[in-house]
């Protein structure tokens, strides 16, 4: 299962991470907590070894927003990712992305961020962005898709309203 460590504002990760996310194009967020995710050794060897079959010419680190469907302002450790199939945050820390097609990523957090939101009962003002290591990735309109999951690894979990 993966390890969710949330970061202090006060660790260098955690200044990094957000300083990147708001020059992305959303200076207006407020940030309520950045999650480092170590992804389950079956989902890191599978990357890697993708990472490797693809002869990879270098890691980027993209955005990708999804919708969530429980409070996401509780995950604080795996036992707290809800059941619901259609909960993209959820579904991504416990597998890693899984394509249906093509999974997208921005390069700034702004185009990411028209993605993300509640739904359901759960529709209220927090949005989720995770921040990955994405190999392979194809340019296409401003935007960078992938075909497989395993080109991309899930590193952080940004926890924002805007």
């Amino acid at each position: 299962m993966a390890t969710l460590i949330s970061l202090s504002s006060n660790d260098t990760e955690y200044v990094t991470v957000r300083s990147k996310f708001i020059s992305g194009g959303l200076s207006g967020a407020r940030i309520h907590s950045i999650i480092k995710i170590t992804m389950p050794d079956d989902v890191t060897s599978k990357h890697e070894n993708f990472k490797k079959s693809y002869s990879a010419s270098g890691v980027l680190t993209l955005y990708h927003g999804t919708k969530h469907c429980c409070d996401i302002t509780k995950l604080s450790d795996f036992t707290r990712l809800c059941q619901n199939i259609t909960c993209g945050v959820c579904g991504i820390i416990r597998t890693g992305p899984r394509p249906n097609g093509f999974v997208w990523f921005g390069p700034s957090s702004d185009i990411s961020h028209g993605y993300t939101g509640a739904i359901g009962i759960m529709a209220g003002s927090f949005r989720a962005i995770f921040v990955m290591d994405v190999v392979s990735a194809t340019s296409s309109h401003g935007a960078y898709t992938v075909p497989h999951g395993e080109a991309a690894l899930p590193r952080y979990l940004i926890i924002y309203s805007h």
